[in-house]
């Protein structure tokens, strides 16, 4: 029989977590790095680094793409590099985290173009399971995919107000 008196106290389990792809969307279009959403990422950046995950950083003030004006372009022309590269780290992500400020109420219109630019139809990204992955975030970021959302691992979405 226990005394009741003394708390019963279970043996601290260790939990492991398994090192994850990690790239982190800074979807603020100001490149001034004294904006709270600059430090965020920074922090999850540094955080998740400290936790053994391997990380990416995809900052968008920091990105030169130009913007989709027409079916065409967006159907049949090649990503700019910029755009190319963050469809390689988007494809690589286990969990995949997307930091933004409410601009008007909404999501920024660069994050939007970024996300209509990182997941055209036909891209690499798309004709893989890992477009999933993103095309979660897309939704989650308000822009709706004309070809549907498959399964997707895990994502982070912080939309801050200021």
């Amino acid at each position: 029989m226990t005394d009741r008196t003394t708390p019963s106290v279970l043996p601290a389990r260790k939990v492991h977590i398994a090192p994850r792809h990690i790239p982190i969307v800074d979807g603020h279009p100001d490149p001034d790095r004294a904006l709270f959403v600059h430090a965020l990422a920074d922090a999850y950046a540094e955080g998740a680094a400290a936790g053994g995950h391997a990380v990416r950083r995809i900052e968008l003030a920091a990105l030169d793409f130009p913007l989709l004006r027409t079916r065409d372009a967006w159907e049949n022309q090649s990503p700019p590099a910029a755009i190319a590269a963050a469809q390689t780290d988007l494809a690589w992500a286990d969990h995949l985290v997307v930091l933004y400020s409410l601009w008007l109420g909404d999501v920024p219109a660069l994050l939007k173009a970024f996300l209509e630019q990182s997941l055209p139809p036909g891209s690499r990204l798309r004709r893989t399971r890992d477009l999933a992955r993103a095309c979660w975030a897309a939704r989650a970021c308000g822009w709706s995919s004309p070809w549907g959302c498959l399964r997707f691992s895990t994502a982070s979405i912080l939309a801050l107000t200021a």
